[in-house]
């Protein structure tokens, strides 16, 4: 399809009408992949203008939507790029603990790796700031949700 084709699509069309929401209102609304059971329907929300937002994601996952979405409500969002576990264990919690991340997104690998090492963050950094840490991606350990619900005010699987 030529450009002025796709662009043609739209001829008819009315206007859009933008409206002025509540903080609670969803960003959008999607379906997880499956990957651990049946797809399930998510209605997400994001913070405010005092929150810093992290997800260790790449762009082609969906958490990915969760930090362009959050900039949307005002929140400031941190991206890494590289090894989550290099050049030493503790290199995202360094960047949590420096730039004061209040939600804190991961895969549950991730925190068994750390527990396998004996790495705990809460134990070495100051998180005071972290509101929230999720994680997504596999079924979590019954364990680890015992650890990290003890240690985060917050904690969403």
């Amino acid at each position: 399809m030529s450009w002025n084709n796709f662009l043609g699509l739209s001829a008819g069309v009315t206007k859009l009408n933008y409206e002025l929401l509540p903080f609670d209102h969803p960003i959008f609304i999607v379906f997880s992949s499956g990957t651990t059971g049946k797809p399930k329907c998510t209605a997400h929300c994001t913070g405010g203008e005092n929150d810093v937002y992290f997800y260790y994601t790449t762009t082609g996952w969906i958490m990915w939507n969760s930090l362009p979405s959050a900039m949307m409500s005002g929140a400031s969002i941190v991206t890494f790029e590289g090894n989550p576990l290099g050049p030493k264990i503790r290199v995202l919690w360094d960047m949590a603990e420096e730039v004061g991340v209040t939600k804190f997104g991961t895969s549950p690998r991730y925190l068994q790796t750390l527990e396998d090492n004996g790495y705990y963050p809460k134990d070495r950094h100051d998180l005071s700031k972290l509101d929230i840490i999720t994680t997504t991606g596999s079924p979590l350990k019954s364990s680890k949700y015992d650890y990290y619900t003890t240690r985060s005010k917050n904690m969403y699987f």
